[in-house]
């Protein structure tokens, strides 16, 4: 009802509109040279909505970071709406109408009503960018997203074991640890794999493959047995042989 603009050929205004749930009219009146008159007007309604996803893969405990997908995992995404009505009230997640697309490409066997969790396969060849729109049935009010489903290639991390203080996820291991008890234990994990439980496992000691534990091949134990000293190299690694893509290394140096 304020006027905030006019003059001839005027025809784009900016507009600051209110709170999420707030109502702002916009109208507008032209007249031709003639004197005739037309009068439009639309009412804006403020809505957001956040996509929250992560991949459908392994990470150890206490990992800092969400799961990634390595490309073939495929990922979990979920909207969460901030949605009120035009009667001013909160709408329901499972009331409101989800339009879902993927790389441009509407996907409609995951869009429809109370849809907010998608779940979709990865891509090898480009991270995917799925895209939401989500409306109140009247499609008076409506918001929209998108996110880029970020891939990363499966790794290995490794943790010391202490016999006081359990796997010590605090502190991954990489470069040179120094041996300097009479026995070292690592615990090592993969990480962005499908199912760790699938994976098959091995440890080398400067190149020479070793099983130490069977029932848990993650995990090497080493004694001193002798007063020399030396540097060695350890390395761990694992691959699934039905998901060619999931393998990886890490190595690290054991000096005494």
């Amino acid at each position: 009802g304020v006027v905030v603009d006019q003059g001839v050929g005027r025809k784009k205004v900016p507009v600051t509109v209110g709170a999420l749930g707030s109502e702002t009219r916009i109208s507008v009146l032209a007249t031709n040279e003639a004197g005739e008159e037309t009068e439009g007007s639309l009412t804006l309604r403020p809505a957001d909505v956040d996509l929250v996803w992560e991949g459908r893969t392994y990470t150890p405990p206490l990992y800092s970071g969400r799961p990634l997908s390595n490309g073939n995992s495929g990922a979990v995404v979920t909207a969460v709406p901030h949605v009120i009505g035009s009667a001013g009230v909160r709408v329901p997640a499972s009331e409101l109408m989800y339009v879902c697309s993927i790389n441009g490409t509407e996907a409609k066997s995951i869009s429809g009503k109370g849809r907010s969790t998608i779940v979709m396969r990865s891509s090898l060849d480009r991270a995917p960018v799925v895209a939401v729109t989500v409306s109140t049935k009247d499609k008076l009010v409506v918001a929209d997203e998108s996110a880029v489903i970020e891939t990363q290639t499966p790794s290995a991390v490794i943790y010391e074991n202490s016999p006081l203080g359990g796997i010590l996820f605090n502190k991954a291991i990489a470069g040179a640890v120094a041996f300097s008890e009479e026995e070292i234990s690592f615990t090592a994990f993969p990480v962005f794999v499908t199912n760790p439980d699938a994976l098959s496992y091995q440890w080398s000691l400067s190149g020479t493959p070793f099983v130490l534990d069977e029932e848990n091949p993650r995990v090497a134990t080493f004694r001193k047995t002798g007063e020399g000293t030396g540097s060695y190299t350890v390395s761990f690694s694992f691959n699934d042989i039905a998901r060619l893509f999931e393998h990886a290394t890490r190595a690290f140096s054991l000096t005494f």
